[in-house]
Parts: C-alpha cells; sequence; structure tokens
C-alpha cells in the first residue's frame, strides 16, 4: 500500500480551525516555557538553602567541601547544568534573595 497524503482544505472554516489550533499551541509552548523558568528558579533557591542548611552544620573544615562534592555527585546523576560554579551560585542566589523566599517559592 502506498501513503495516501493528506489532502489540503481550503476554505474559511478550515482557516478558522487551523488559526485557532495554531493561538493554543503556541500559548501552550509559551507557558510551558515560563513554567519551567519558574520550575528552575525555585529548584536553583532551594539547592542553594539547602546548601547553606548543610554548611551551617558541618565545620568549616568540611564546609568548603561541600559545593565541590554536591556538583560532583549532581554531575554524575544528571549531567550538565551542575558544575561547581553553577552550584556555587545557586548557593549565591539563596544567600542574596533569602529574605524573599516566600515571594520566590510563591511565584
Amino acid at each position: 500500500m502506498k501513503n495516501k497524503k493528506a489532502e489540503i482544505i481550503n476554505g474559511t472554516e478550515f482557516a478558522s480551525l487551523y488559526e485557532k489550533s495554531k493561538r493554543l499551541i503556541d500559548s501552550a509552548r509559551n507557558n510551558m516555557g515560563q513554567m519551567a523558568n519558574s520550575i528552575t528558579v525555585i529548584t536553583s533557591f532551594l539547592l542553594g538553602h539547602y546548601i547553606v542548611e548543610q554548611q551551617g552544620q558541618e565545620r568549616a573544615k568540611y564546609g568548603s567541601k561541600i559545593i565541590d562534592s554536591l556538583s560532583a555527585y549532581l554531575t554524575k546523576e544528571y549531567g550538565r547544568g551542575f558544575s561547581r560554579s553553577n552550584v556555587a551560585g545557586m548557593r549565591q542566589f539563596y544567600m542574596t534573595y533569602k529574605d524573599r523566599e516566600n515571594a520566590i517559592i510563591q511565584s
């Protein structure tokens, strides 16, 4: 059997269907991007919080190794995105905006 190509339908009703479908898909894709960005911000903020919390529990001697170790383990588990500088940046992000925690989490 040969594959039949879909017949192109012309007309006002189809054009309306196409435009509504296109707006829906564009809106969904835009919202997914915004949600992904929000989730990334919250995840980075909370990881920064966990790092600060852990460093407070450890002696200074071991606290300096937490970022290196966490970066190595997360990179092994999840791949890119968890370099030492990124993980240190998450800690700094939390330290800078910790007084706005409720606003960040609620967003």
